[in-house]
């Protein structure tokens, strides 16, 4: 038994690990390609360049474009890594605006810093009120967190996430 925890702990400290060099991720895209599976697509974001001094120059309002002379955009870009997460089955997800989520509470028990293992959570507790979901029924199960620049997506599963990594061109 302890030999197949540390197996499976070692299984999702890489999902979970894949993440840790990214500052910034996108949601490219979200579907269920076979019945109860989940594919999410993702894409790294970088700091890119600041507006050229054409977009500067088209910019008609003087306040916007003194605001804008100081930034640099986030964007998905060459070089970037672009990742695709599938579940085999999902029991729960959700994906929220994320100028309207709300951070875990300090109670909550996860790892991770863009994708999230969490095994005590808000959403978890969620679940057990509205779902018959439970450790008997379909088996343990984990909620994922995917925190995205404008979504974040909470997925609750009993499979662990497959994670496949290519490189933008």
């Amino acid at each position: 038994c302890a030999r197949g925890s540390a197996q499976t702990l070692n299984r999702m400290k890489v999902a979970t690990d894949v993440f840790q060099d990214c500052k910034y991720l996108f949601l490219h895209s979200i579907g269920e390609p076979d019945d109860g599976g989940l594919r999410l697509i993702v894409h790294e974001a970088r700091v890119g360049e600041p507006p050229s001094v054409a977009e500067l120059a088209a910019e008609a309002l003087p306040a916007l474009r003194s605001i804008l002379e100081g930034s640099k955009a986030i964007e998905h870009g060459p070089g970037c890594k672009v990742f695709e997460i599938t579940w085999e089955q999902y029991i729960a997800y959700a994906v929220d605006n994320e100028s309207y989520a709300l951070p875990e509470p300090k109670e909550s028990i996860g790892t991770g810093r863009l994708f999230i293992e969490y095994t005590k959570s808000v959403y978890l507790d969620y679940l057990s009120r509205v779902s018959f979901a439970s450790a008997d029924y379909p088996g343990p199960f984990k909620h994922w967190a995917l925190l995205c620049l404008d979504h974040i997506v909470n997925v609750v599963s009993t499979n662990e996430p497959k994670i496949k990594v290519t490189h933008a061109v």
